[in-house]
């Protein structure tokens, strides 16, 4: 398999997509865990998660991982994961993640926005509930309470958000 090279430079923020293997619902019913672990390592880094989502197979988040490089922060997100999983399913040989990840970097306001939304809103596309507010396990309730969002964004009309995201 060839080397995969990434462009990133100190203080770029970036939007950040990685799915489970074969899109098995690995994550589900472990999304506190998850979360933990991705503020341990942020932290461990000096960066900040900016959104974020966690669904069943994969998750989206968009963070400034400081003078940290991007694919280590992501690794040890993943490997840390895929330990506890492993540990606490007693498996052995079991592989959690599909190898690489999907990355961009943000490069305006309006880049970072369209991202913010996509992330917030991909609950309701991938059907798992009706209204972005009803996901659990998303940073869309932070941004509500600072006044980003409508109670019935997403909802009336749904959001449009295009682009390529990494799924």
């Amino acid at each position: 398999m060839s080397k995969l090279l990434r462009h990133y430079n100190e203080g770029n923020t970036y939007f950040v997509t990685s799915v489970t293997q074969e899109r098995r619902p690995f994550l589900q019913g472990h999304y506190p865990q998850f979360r933990s672990i991705m503020n341990i390592v942020k932290d461990d880094h000096g960066g900040k998660v900016i959104a974020w989502v966690l669904q069943p197979d994969h998750f989206h988040m968009i963070l400034n991982p400081a003078d940290a490089d991007l694919s280590d922060v992501i690794k040890r997100i993943k490997l840390k994961f895929a330990y506890q999983f492993r540990l606490e399913r007693k498996l052995y040989r079991h592989t959690v993640w599909q190898r690489r990840f999907w990355d961009h970097m943000i490069r305006d306001n309006n880049d970072m926005n369209r991202h913010i939304d996509y992330i917030h809103y991909n609950p309701v596309k991938h059907g798992l509930v009706r209204s972005p507010f009803d996901w659990e396990h998303s940073s869309i309730h932070e941004y509500r309470k600072a006044g980003f969002y409508q109670a019935d964004w997403g909802i009336s009309g749904g959001a449009v958000v295009e682009g390529e995201f990494g799924e």
